[in-house]
């Protein structure tokens, strides 16, 4: 069965001999396996009532890590289990880094048509001493 912690292992064909080691930051990880089954099933029942729809996942900020998670995990479930493939489309803004280099490499393998718009310089309050580029 296909599950979120294996995802990263899983491929129809490995471009390299090695493994990739994954990572994805745990608070991003609780938050979408938190609304996973919902957000699955929502899915599944409304392509299956319009089994010729496109697929779009999008989000802003938080919002938009959930979604790259999501749409990682909604590609992998349409290209290996589902008799109607799909290719999710995923757009976010602002989004924060969710994982490592492996994991954002298999994540752009795996979705092509991957949008992330972030701003050249972020910057976040941390008190006291004002703003700080990340």
């Amino acid at each position: 069965m296909l599950t979120f912690e294996n995802i990263c292992q899983q491929r129809e064909v490995p471009p390299k001999p090695r493994k990739r080691k994954c990572k994805v930051h745990s608070g991003f990880k609780s938050d979408w396996l938190s609304v996973r089954d919902n957000v699955m099933n929502a899915t599944h029942a409304v392509l299956d009532m319009y089994p010729s729809a496109e697929l779009w996942v999008t989000g802003h900020s938080l919002g938009g890590a959930l979604a790259s998670l999501c749409g990682l995990d909604l590609q992998m479930q349409y290209n290996k289990t589902s008799p109607n493939p799909k290719t999710v489309n995923l757009f976010t803004l602002g989004q924060p880094r969710v994982g490592n280099k492996d994991f954002a490499d298999f994540l752009w393998e795996k979705i092509p048509a991957a949008t992330r718009v972030v701003h050249q310089v972020w910057c976040v309050w941390v008190g006291e001493c004002g703003w700080v580029d990340v």
